[in-house]
């Protein structure tokens, strides 16, 4: 069957605010949306100044049954803001997985202000699916191991640990630290 599990709320259909999911999560269900703190974001729900730092990863047995893994959700169909994942990201066979987002749907779900770092074994760097609004997001090229992604803008490591790549992106200061020489965190988080 397909199921929904998430590191902090399977099925989404509120506001998640500042929560930080630190653990790994794995799964072997045939066909789940697993991501590192919501596995289903729901239309109209809510995801801010939230991260994932843990590892997500599923086996999938065979090409027609694999989920959607992400570092953040598995399946988006709501709003990602402010929010990032650091975690490593796999599914061993369907490759419907993304550093962020395992799969976003066609519609209004946007993603804003994010990023991810996490190496994706078999997927996309920041988000697989639809990439049409995502604004002001990126993911590391490098320790991703992914050149591409349906939406966000792959930067090196060295262009993820300057503050003006974000800055100029128009993000907030009062809600992100940016330091030279470190990826971005959430100014609740110290």
């Amino acid at each position: 069957g397909e199921g929904a599990t998430g590191g902090i709320i399977g099925w989404s259909e509120g506001l998640i605010y500042q929560t930080a999911m630190t653990g790994n999560i794995s799964s072997i269900d045939g066909f789940a949306h697993l991501g590192g703190v919501v596995g289903y974001n729901a239309g109209g729900s809510v995801i801010c100044q939230s991260l994932s730092k843990g590892d997500v990863s599923q086996v999938s047995f065979d090409s027609f049954d694999g989920g959607h893994v992400g570092g953040l959700v598995g399946m988006q169909a709501g709003t990602i803001t402010n929010s990032y994942a650091t975690g490593n990201v796999s599914d061993s066979i369907s490759g419907y997985s993304g550093g962020l987002v395992g799969y976003m749907y066609y519609g209004e779900q946007t993603v804003t202000n994010s990023y991810s770092i996490g190496t994706v074994s078999n997927g996309e760097g920041l988000i697989y699916g639809n990439g049409d609004n995502v604004s002001s997001s990126f993911w590391d090229v490098e320790t991703s191991g992914q050149t591409t992604s349906n939406g966000g803008i792959g930067k090196t490591t060295v262009d993820m640990q300057t503050p003006s790549t974000f800055i100029d992106a128009g993000w907030s200061t009062t809600i992100w630290s940016l330091t030279n020489g470190d990826y971005p965190e959430l100014t609740w988080e110290e």
